[in-house]
Formats: structure tokens, C-alpha cells, sequence
């Protein structure tokens, strides 16, 4: 869970514990912050995700302008 927060995948908010409550965010748009930010150094693995979300029709690493 941790690791999860500090990828940005999820936050949360303490309650009964660290973890009480969990908000998860969109891996997609998630994936696309990390790449801009260089932390996926892997460009084939980045470009497989967006041919495969092309492919089903999620427009999640499309821009806005698109």
C-alpha cells in the first residue's frame, strides 16, 4: 500500500489506521504522470500501453486537444 502511494496510484486518509481510507486514482493517467516524469524508464512497455488502450478504445493517454 505504500509503495502504491508513493507511486501516486492511491491516496489515503488516516482514520482507525494509516490506511483507513483509499482513494484510487486512474492507473492510466496514473502510468502517464510517471512516464512524463521519467520514473518508467521502459519506452517499449509505454508504448505497448497506449497501442493496447488504442486498440479497446480507452482514450485515457490521449490528450485533451485530441
Amino acid at each position: 500500500m505504500r509503495l502504491l502511494k508513493d507511486l501516486k496510484f492511491i491516496d489515503t486518509k488516516e482514520g482507525k489506521h494509516e490506511f483507513h481510507y483509499v482513494l484510487i486514482w486512474n492507473p492510466h493517467l496514473v502510468l502517464k504522470y510517471l512516464f512524463s516524469e521519467k520514473k518508467i524508464p521502459d519506452k517499449e512497455f509505454y508504448n505497448f500501453l497506449i497501442a493496447r488502450s488504442i486498440e479497446i478504445g480507452c482514450k485515457d493517454f490521449m490528450d485533451k486537444q485530441e
